[in-house]
């Protein structure tokens, strides 16, 4: 009986264990999409990025704004998937993946 009751225990950890790390291993939660206006900025940190900071005061850090985009002060809209899921060495804003990206006149 105690060993039952052992696989049973071990059974349910495991299982616990892995449904709190599956949205990491399948790439994060895919409903962690964000729409916004915002102005695309120079950081001055660990060698320079660009970074977009939305019209609340938000900050976030795009691991693929393309070529085209990236000048200081172009303003912008543009939809993204957050990505909390991909540690980066730079330590700002929030991580997101540029799913759609406009200029603004």
């Amino acid at each position: 009986m105690k060993r039952i009751m052992s696989i049973v225990m071990v059974t349910i950890m495991l299982s616990s264990l892995i449904a709190g790390f599956l949205p990491f291993w399948i790439g994060g939660n895919v409903d962690d999409t964000i729409s916004k206006t915002g102005t695309v900025i120079f950081v001055d940190l660990e060698g320079g990025f660009f970074g977009i900071v939305d019209d609340e005061g938000e900050i976030y850090n795009p691991i693929n704004l393309g070529w085209d985009y990236r000048e200081d002060g172009l303003k912008v809209e543009f939809q993204a998937r957050i990505r909390d899921d991909l540690p980066t060495s730079r330590m700002w804003g929030t991580t997101i993946e540029i799913i759609d990206i406009e200029v603004l006149e």
